[in-house]
């Protein structure tokens, strides 16, 4: 650990949690946000939807430990990323605190402690850059198998700044290029990653669930436009970190 990272253990959660007695395999970390004004506004809802998640931040960056790593928290819920189906066993979940996701943007001390927390666990637990994801991007709705169940972490969620400091996978330049046909597009998403169940060339509900989830993601916008900024993401995601690491 490079730093020396100040973890409050004061909150930990005595259920909604399942225990592991075996070492767990990690290979996911899943971040999120929590719209709340509090930590103990945001533990009252962890309450109420019985969820937890592994490590909550507050929008001062203090981070707080609410379920022990080796334990399987209850974040991921129905989810999918990289041929794995259901990430609650194999990953650790992040909560964000941020009163008003979707029009506030997150504070930089959180977001700090956010890289420094996650660079400790990639650290820990050797995961790839691409296995770093939000919730958006793993949950799907299980009558229908589509994406953007979740829609977070919101658009203004600064992955780029985690990405600079090493956590995760955000193109320094994004750059528009040609759209490739659907097919070729989702096969393109697939391979990084989602979930995608139609291989064909229609613009269908899924395609439109995934292009908001990856616009959200990557571009910065809750739009379920597939342009060419879309594609030109989509290419250097590809051939950055997919055939290098895979």
């Amino acid at each position: 650990m490079s730093k020396m990272i100040i973890i409050d253990r004061s909150k930990k959660f005595l259920q909604f949690f399942d225990k592991e007695n075996e070492t767990r395999k990690v290979d996911f970390l899943v971040l999120h946000h929590i719209e709340a004004s509090s930590i103990d506004h945001a533990l009252e809802q962890f309450q109420q939807h019985q969820v937890s998640s592994h490590f909550l931040i507050d929008e001062d960056g203090k981070i707080f430990e609410l379920v022990d790593e080796n334990d399987v928290a209850w974040h991921a819920g129905i989810s999918y990323w990289s041929g794995v189906d259901g990430l609650n066993k194999n990953s650790i979940g992040i909560e964000f605190i941020n009163p008003s996701p979707f029009t506030k943007k997150f504070e930089e001390r959180q977001m700090q402690a956010g890289v420094e927390l996650c660079q400790y666990l990639i650290k820990k637990y050797n995961i790839k850059p691409q296995n770093i994801v939000g919730h958006s991007d793993i949950a799907y709705v299980k009558e229908t198998g589509i994406l953007d169940r979740k829609q977070d972490p919101s658009h203004l969620f600064d992955w780029k700044f985690l990405a600079r400091r090493g956590v995760g996978i955000f193109p320094e330049k994004i750059s528009a290029t040609k759209k490739n046909s659907l097919k070729k597009t989702k096969e393109m998403l697939q391979k990084f990653g989602y979930r995608v169940t139609n291989l064909n060339d229609d613009f269908d509900h899924e395609m439109q669930a995934l292009t908001r989830v990856f616009n959200r993601r990557f571009l910065g916008k809750d739009s379920d436009i597939w342009d060419g900024n879309s594609q030109g993401v989509l290419k250097k995601l590809i051939s950055k970190h997919c055939l290098r690491n895979r």
